[in-house]
């Protein structure tokens, strides 16, 4: 897995030099650029989102999270403790992800991947796949709502998941993310790509540590 050039952990700026910026860092190809700076205009166009129709009630205060008041949640360094996994090698593959970090290694049943399944970051499998330019961002369009936009301009993280055609996969996939740090961000992403009549189910985790102070995690 490539690793950023920089960590990006500076605050969140909703600006054409933040975004361009983050885009370097991330190695991207220049479509996904575009992508990230399509999304800034949409961010900057759309109408926020309607209040709840019903209130949310907390136990503790809360407050509303503007991604501006943030930074991008840096990397975190590779000789950190490895979070636990119960179920980690009873699943048909796992990826933990720390922040951007990955955690030890990608696991895939070897039969699976000798079927042709591929389980990679969403970052190498767009440098590795030109073709998923075509798939990307087709089912959550960042002109579907703020939230989208901001995902699509901003995320670091993801999981890519893709199945060949007719194949039935009964075992889970397991995606963990996890986000650490005080007022920090992270906009995980995933893409998942299954051929013609091909089966699978995917378990979603998402964690946070124990701080106190406000942070965001926006799938």
């Amino acid at each position: 897995m490539l690793q950023s050039k920089t960590l990006m952990s500076k605050k969140i700026e909703l600006s054409t030099e933040f975004v361009e910026d983050l885009s370097i860092t991330r190695y991207d190809p220049p479509w996904i650029r575009e992508n990230r700076l399509q999304a800034l205009t949409l961010y900057q166009e759309l109408p926020d989102l309607p209040p709840l129709e019903k209130p949310i009630h907390f136990p503790k205060k809360f407050t509303a999270l503007a991604p501006d008041s943030l930074a991008l949640a840096p990397s975190i360094p590779t000789e950190r403790e490895p979070l636990p996994c119960q179920i980690w090698g009873e699943c048909a593959g796992e990826i933990i992800q720390r922040n951007e970090t990955v955690e030890g290694q990608i696991r895939l049943e070897p039969a699976l991947e000798a079927q042709g399944v591929l389980l990679k970051t969403l970052s190498s499998a767009l440098l590795d796949h030109p073709e998923l330019q075509k798939v990307f961002g087709t089912i959550c369009s960042p002109s579907l709502s703020k939230l989208a936009a901001l995902n699509t301009m901003l995320w670091q993280t993801g999981f890519f998941l893709r199945v060949p055609q007719g194949l039935t996969i009964t075992k889970p996939f397991y995606f963990l993310s996890g986000l650490e740090g005080q007022h920090v961000a992270t906009f995980p992403r995933s893409l998942i790509v299954l051929e013609p009549n091909a089966q699978a189910t995917v378990i979603v985790e998402t964690y946070s540590d124990d701080s106190v102070t406000p942070a965001l995690a926006s799938e």
